[in-house]
């Protein structure tokens, strides 16, 4: 296995931020507000159709959160991916994930809370940096400094 840990690019302004939702479903106000956030440092979103399928506790099957996470990686226009929320189900899908993309696509992937188990997993399996930051749904109602200290961690 390789050993040597890889650097995603970093973000400028214009560049395309995924959004996935590997865990739990989202409240749209939250969502929308948080969308705004990044949009106001520049970026340009991306959210997939269908983002949010709601199946119980979750914010879709295993299958699609797992393969819009996938996606999001393959996506050549897209430079970064943000989770949604944290909440529940993201080990779920860690057996589901393209590990080997992921190193051969670097990008900067960001979330919180259960989004720690793909931070892990990314990180050991694909020896990919990943960070712990705000989700999309907290980053709406974030401080000054957390906004700011978020943008630099990314660019």
């Amino acid at each position: 296995m390789e050993t040597e840990i890889i650097k995603p690019a970093r973000l400028s302004p214009g560049d395309i931020i995924g959004i996935a939702a590997p865990a739990g479903p989202f409240e749209i106000e939250k969502f929308e507000r948080g969308l705004t956030a990044i949009k106001d440092m520049g970026f340009e979103v991306l959210v997939p159709d269908n983002l949010q399928q709601p199946e119980r506790y979750l914010a879709g099957s295993d299958t699609w959160r797992a393969s819009v996470l996938n996606d999001l990686f393959k996506a050549p226009d897209v430079k970064g991916i943000i989770c949604a929320r944290g909440g529940y189900g993201s080990n779920r899908i860690l057996d589901r994930m393209d590990f080997d993309l992921f190193r051969h696509r670097p990008k900067i992937f960001l979330g919180f809370s259960d989004i720690s188990a793909l931070i892990s997993s990314i990180t050991t399996q694909s020896r990919l940096t990943a960070f712990h930051g705000p989700n999309v749904t907290t980053l709406g109602k974030a401080s000054p400094q957390t906004r700011a200290s978020f943008y630099e961690a990314v660019t």
